[in-house]
């Protein structure tokens, strides 16, 4: 079962998810989780749009840096880019292995937390 199948993660990767919907405008309000693998530094930037038009090409979208630094444990969000402020605030639950997930509101303006 997929409960049981072993998975390789890289050290210091973060891997975002939502709970799986039927269609993407059902994801509006749910908590994004950010998977956090301790064991290097990582960073990414993640992306949201509407999910429903072309508005994105006109520049309609938002990326939110995300930094993770190892030796320190702590998970920085920095201030959110673009246009795209519908889902504001984002509700995000921080998890890594081992401990409780723990849950924050973004609303935009940079944020970092000490795991």
């Amino acid at each position: 079962p997929l409960s049981r199948i072993p998975l390789y993660v890289r050290a210091g990767s973060i891997i975002p998810t939502v709970e799986p919907q039927e269609f993407a405008e059902a994801q509006v309000g749910l908590p994004v989780t950010l998977n956090v693998y301790p064991g290097a530094d990582a960073s990414f930037s993640l992306y949201d749009d509407a999910g429903d038009s072309y508005d994105y090409e006109k520049g309609i979208y938002s990326i939110i840096p995300v930094t993770w630094t190892d030796a320190t444990r702590t998970l920085s969000l920095g201030a959110m880019q673009g246009t795209f402020t519908d889902r504001l605030p984002i509700s995000l639950r921080i998890s890594l292995p081992g401990s409780s997930p723990r849950t924050v509101t973004y609303t935009g303006t940079p944020l970092t937390l000490t795991l």
